[in-house]
């Protein structure tokens, strides 16, 4: 079953399965297919006329000699890779087998792309992965909104500076990556990804982040600005570098200050983080036990956990401070 590649459904209810994983059978056809595929014997393996059928010979390779890809492994594993071959085009004959394949992983990256290339329009009914990371993209295509099934997108070690409002349409991506960008603010497009679960938005420039915006989002994960900003899930809180913040700890008054570190310490487990206040009532001045994480005046530098802190607009003012829950 797993070279036939015109099958779409295999249902294996009521039988007594031992020699697949369920964790595989729950997984759905297409991976039960990849599964039996893993384990035949490396013989030939025949292609309907459904699949892959190359005008280059028995070789099969298209877009290219030496530098094209393989039209029978592309049927079989329903994924492009079209990574690290310095071009900006990928031809004709590499989509037409794509779609014949019903592809849903197509890998770009590392390349001299400076859009994404038209012809992949034909993917659009059942790409799920794309990765064009490591181009040469500025304005990303808004056509990216046509691409609906699309559960992981990786944009990341590009130029961009903005997302396209059609992004929005994309309902089922759980996975974005736009590190190593131009970003001065997080993509407000962002937050309508209503399914969007692990984000990778680290090394731009971003100084401006709406955490209202995050907490519809079912976020696991987010990488930001190298730390920048720390996660309590329990909490549902974002805490972002270099704004103002009020500490909270039970049985103690509020004090009022800036984010200024935010992430591992040396001298305990956990995130922490490192807060100048706007009145002498620290413990520290950024720096514990000879290791520096932050500048502040001596007594104005305190470590506190993510859960202890809420950032906003506060006016300074002057507060007593104990010596719990704090570093």
């Amino acid at each position: 079953m797993g070279t036939m590649t015109a099958l779409k459904a295999v249902v294996l209810d009521g039988n007594p399965m031992k020699s697949i994983r369920r964790d595989i059978i729950m997984r759905g056809t297409t991976e039960i297919k990849k599964y039996l595929m893993s384990r035949m014997e490396n013989t030939d393996i025949p292609v309907s006329n459904k699949g892959v059928h190359s005008g280059q010979g028995e070789s099969g390779i298209i877009g290219g000699t030496g530098e094209g890809v393989n039209a029978h492994d592309i049927c079989q594993s329903k994924a492009l890779d079209y990574s690290n071959k310095k071009t900006s085009d990928v031809s004709d004959d590499v989509w037409t087998v794509a779609q014949k394949g019903e592809i849903t992983s197509v890998n770009l990256s590392k390349n001299a792309f400076t859009d994404i290339p038209p012809g992949m329009i034909c993917l659009s009914e059942w790409l799920k992965e794309l990765n064009m990371g490591m181009n040469r993209i500025t304005v990303l295509n808004p056509d990216i909104g046509l691409y609906i099934k699309l559960t992981m997108l990786d944009l990341r070690n590009n130029q961009l500076t903005s997302l396209p409002n059609e992004m929005y349409s994309l309902f089922q991506l759980r996975e974005l990556y736009i590190s190593y960008n131009r970003f001065t603010s997080m993509p407000i497009v962002v937050y309508q990804l209503k399914k969007l679960e692990n984000l990778f938005a680290d090394t731009n420039k971003i100084t401006q982040i709406d955490a209202d915006g995050f907490k519809g989002l079912p976020m696991s994960h987010v990488v930001y600005e190298d730390f920048s900003v720390a996660i309590c899930e329990s909490f549902n809180c974002f805490i972002v570098y270099d704004t103002e913040c009020e500490v909270k700890v039970v049985g103690q008054p509020a004090k009022r200050g800036t984010v200024k570190y935010i992430g591992l310490t040396e001298f305990q487990t956990g995130y922490w983080i490192g807060v100048q206040f706007d009145e002498p009532l620290g413990k520290n001045n950024g720096s514990v036990k000879g290791k520096r994480y932050f500048e502040c005046p001596d007594k104005y530098g305190a470590f506190v956990r993510p859960e202890n802190v809420e950032v906003g607009d506060y006016p300074e003012e002057d507060l007593g401070f104990s010596d719990e829950d704090e570093i």
